[in-house]
């Protein structure tokens, strides 16, 4: 009769938990891709068939826009695979994954805790805040949050067969493999075997005869043993590296004192979004630290040195809470920038490390129904009083969170007010003005108040490539070639860019130094072999005066040299269409999309050549693709008007 009435309670807490979890995310159904979404997926020619599995499993993960990130997820892109195979480029799939992911994420936090917290109410309490908490909104409402759903949904199923079924060789197997898995989808979960070895102190004895170090050795070297056999397929993938590279980390140039005060400072904000989850952003910046005795870098260390004394008293206190301090900040390890990484913090990255948090949530409010003071029914009542307000501001903060990922409009208007309001708190903070004026210039808004950001930002920091480099965008839209081309000859001498390469080029053309325009560009191939722009221009500028077949020359080569560059194919194919060479344009623009189906001007450019061939049909249809990977393509809508 137990197991029946046990089993009716399970069933009940976890319809509870549904209920949450539908309730917190059915407005993000309808969002749109966002962000890194176009790059992760919409232009990914990688997960446009399954064919392509094995090229996941070989290349890094930001492989399509041209590099690694220092990150190697190949079973987040497989998942994205399988979405598209199934429902191409809808996004209504991608994200009802992902809420299902999270779903299962808060089922295993309930059935993690239950198992070794005795209190079994505090396991529901703290699966309900997990399933509700807004700081989880980016990894959940966004399609690219789900790195972090699958590793922490992975890695939460190897500590449940760990916890539940500890002995027996295949168990044992099954949990390594699932660990493997959540290690292919993110780096984070390498945090896991930590957290087990901690389970094994806090709740489970050692066999009798065995050490306490033995215990651990046994239960934890299989873990060792398949982290090192996920090692090696990412070292030979990234290179030789294990993270990001110096140029792809956010703390290149600072010295370790500043890094660890800007960590510090990072943790307390990781802490006050795990309690107090308000005022969230997509990007988190701001001034640096400068002393190890400023409020926001002191309390997350007291926070740490306070929970360990506790370590060396473990019979005197709460085991669960304990854990729950300790999940947080090992689980936060990764991102700490122990090993430097690319972002200083972000909201994504507590998804994980917050079930801490809502374990030690859970208890307080489990406990709140154990006050001496009070007569049972309203220490009960109390205690449901306390959660489900709790429980209601949190559902309601992610509702009111998930329009911010509705689309991409929708998020750089929130993101543009942020910023606005920054630069008010921190008007001396150079990355401000800097993000500000790239929110505008992403919108083709050159106008007084983007100038204004950017000489504010080169006033604060002399040095910024991407200030100096703005203001030349900005003077070149304006025409102001002159104040144009100062400019980015500053920001090359700080950073040897090819964008910065590419558009001094374009303004010495402009000047009619064409001397100077060719060896300028000629440095930026030599350096920029990748990047196509640099070639098309270098052709445009001497097409006339005999030396255009150059430019030519070196792609045909490079499509040699690798056959699945396709950037040398469309640069190839839009020359040679220049020069109403159509068939071969057509050969190498079909070559193109067919290597990178996701690039919009690939199709674009496939369907001017066709048009100059006279066959309207077949440039109707590229164009109908172009529209439909890029919405809002100005050149292709008005084509495709001019079509009809």
């Amino acid at each position: 009769m137990k197991d029946v009435t046990r089993d009716r309670k399970l069933y009940w807490h976890f319809a509870l938990i549904l209920a949450v979890v539908v309730l917190s995310y059915a407005n993000a159904v309808p969002n749109a891709f966002v962000w890194d979404d176009k790059y992760l997926v919409v232009r990914n020619p990688d997960i446009r068939s399954l064919s392509n599995i094995s090229k996941l499993f070989t290349t890094g993960y930001w492989s399509s826009s041209g590099g690694t990130g220092g990150l190697y997820r190949p079973l987040t892109m497989l998942s994205f695979a399988v979405e598209y195979s199934m429902a191409g480029l809808h996004p209504l799939l991608f994200h009802l994954d992902n809420i299902a992911l999270h779903l299962l994420c808060s089922f295993l936090v309930y059935l993690i805790f239950g198992s070794f917290m005795k209190d079994r109410r505090a396991a529901l309490f703290a699966a309900l805040l997990f399933a509700a908490h807004p700081v989880h909104v980016e990894a959940v409402s966004w399609v690219s949050g789900r790195a972090e759903l699958l590793a922490a949904a992975l890695s939460f199923l190897t500590a449940l067969i760990f916890i539940k079924r500890p002995h027996g060789a295949r168990y044992v197997l099954l949990s390594c493999l699932v660990f493997l898995l959540a290690l292919l989808s993110k780096e984070s979960a390498v945090t896991m075997p930590v957290l087990l070895g901690l389970y094994l102190l806090l709740f489970e004895k050692p066999a009798p005869g065995q050490s306490r170090v033995r215990q651990l050795a046994v239960r934890l070297y299989p873990f060792a043993i398949t982290f090192i056999l996920y090692l090696v397929p990412r070292v030979v993938v990234l290179g030789g590296s294990i993270g990001p590279t110096s140029k792809e980390q956010t703390f290149m140039n600072v010295k370790p004192y500043y890094t660890f005060l800007t960590m510090c400072r990072a943790f307390y904000e990781y802490m006050r979004l795990g309690f107090l989850p308000f005022s969230l952003n997509a990007d988190y910046l701001f001034p640096p630290p400068y002393s190890l005795f400023e409020f926001k870098v002191l309390l997350p260390l007291a926070a740490l040195a306070f929970t360990l004394i506790f370590v060396r008293k473990i019979e005197g206190c709460s085991r669960p809470a304990l854990y729950g301090v300790l999940w947080f900040f090992i689980a936060l390890l990764p991102v700490s920038n122990i090993i430097p990484v690319g972002i200083i913090m972000s909201e994504r990255a507590m998804y994980m490390p917050s079930a801490g948090i809502c374990m030690l949530l859970g208890l307080a409010f489990s406990k709140a129904g154990d006050v001496a003071i009070l007569p049972a029914v309203r220490r009960a009542s109390l205690a449901a009083t306390l959660l489900a307000l709790v429980l209601v501001t949190f559902v309601a903060g992610s509702i009111g969170r998930n329009p911010f990922w509705r689309d991409q409009n929708e998020f750089e208007m929130a993101q543009t007010k942020m910023v606005k309001r920054r630069i008010g708190y921190f008007p001396n903070y150079a990355p401000y003005y800097l993000m500000f004026a790239g929110l505008y210039i992403e919108h083709g808004r050159y106008g007084e108040e983007t100038e204004w950001a950017l000489k504010e930002a080169v006033r604060l920091a002399p040095e910024s490539f991407l200030g100096h480099f703005g203001l030349a965008e900005l003077y070149y839209n304006r025409g102001r070639i002159n104040d144009s081309l100062a400019e980015v000859e500053i920001a090359l001498k700080i950073m040897p860019d090819a964008n910065a390469y590419n558009l001094a080029g374009v303004l010495l053309h402009g000047l009619g130094r064409d001397g100077e325009a060719k060896e300028i560009l000629d440095k930026g191939i030599s350096l920029h072999p990748d990047f196509g722009e640099l070639y098309l221009n270098r052709w445009y500028i001497t097409r006339d005066d005999g030396d255009a077949e150059k430019a030519l020359d070196m792609l045909r080569a490079r499509s040699v040299s690798n056959p699945e560059d396709s950037q040398s194919f469309l640069i190839q194919g839009i020359i040679l269409g220049a020069r109403k060479q159509y068939g071969s344009a057509i050969e190498k623009l079909g070559r193109s999309v067919e290597l990178n189906p996701g690039d919009p001007e690939g199709h674009f450019f496939l369907a001017v050549a066709y048009l100059g061939a006279g066959d309207r049909d077949k440039a109707r249809a590229a164009l109908g693709t172009a529209l439909r990977i890029k919405p809002d393509y100005p050149e292709a809508a008005a084509l495709m008007e001019k079509l009809r």
